[in-house]
């Protein structure tokens, strides 16, 4: 099977359904990464061969790298 472009470009109709289903909301990945560094830092967020990071180290490791892209001009609005 091949997935072409088309077969991920959202409609108006999926992301109504995916709303009303509660898989989207307002939250963004830094609300999420920033809730889990407050409740469960300790716990780990992403795990590979080579590493572990836990929570409170992903939210660090992402404000760094907004910090870094801040640097460089990188503002809101703005596709990365």
């Amino acid at each position: 099977m091949t997935i072409t472009r088309n077969d991920t470009i959202l409609t108006p109709e999926l992301i109504e359904k995916y709303t009303a289903a509660g898989y989207w909301t307002d939250r963004t990945l830094a609300d999420v990464f920033q809730q889990n560094a407050r409740e469960i830092p300790d716990k780990i967020a992403y795990s590979d061969v080579r590493s572990q990071v836990t929570w409170s180290d992903l939210w660090r490791i992402s404000g760094e790298v907004a910090s870094g892209l801040s640097r460089r001009g990188v503002r809101a609005g703005h596709v990365v």
